[in-house]
């Protein structure tokens, strides 16, 4: 049979184990929270820029083929 002092401390040791790896995770998720904004950030300029060209080109290509 285990002791009062040994099973909490058995405890203790397990609920320690627990913060440590939510501690790790949080910081991971740190990681990509000051992260994946910027991701987004660049990809909403790309579609941005795309949608701006792609609506300027065939317009482009029209001035160019009727001054031909």
């Amino acid at each position: 049979m285990v002791s009062l002092p040994e099973e909490l401390q058995a405890r203790e040791a397990a609920a320690r184990q627990r913060v440590e790896e939510l501690q790790a995770e949080a910081a991971e998720l740190t990681v990509r929270l000051e992260k994946d904004p910027a991701d987004l950030s660049r990809l909403e300029i790309t579609r941005e820029t795309g949608v701006g060209v792609h609506s300027y080109v065939p317009t482009f290509v029209r001035m160019n083929r009727d001054s031909c």
